[in-house]
């Protein structure tokens, strides 16, 4: 019976050791890129939203400009009468 020679041995070692290593380093790099991506997706929304949010307000604010300019010149057409 001819057993495995030590070099044999240690590359089996090696090999059963390394591939799971392999595996789990992909695993894991996978893992934080994907967490990384979400979170540059949630900034990016977040960011969107409040610019959104300012855009909403800002045209909220110039209506109800135009709303009491319309009012007073309404006054004032009233006024003429």
């Amino acid at each position: 019976m001819h057993g495995k020679t030590t070099d044999e041995k240690i590359f089996s070692m090696a090999y059963n050791k390394m591939v799971p290593f392999l595996i789990g380093f992909v695993v894991a790099t996978n893992t934080v890129t994907l967490t990384l991506q979400r979170l540059s997706i949630l900034e990016e929304k977040s960011e969107y939203n409040v610019k959104a949010n300012k855009r909403r307000t800002e045209h909220a604010v110039k209506e109800l400009e135009y709303k009491l300019k319309f009012a007073d010149f309404e006054e004032k057409l009233k006024d003429c009468k």
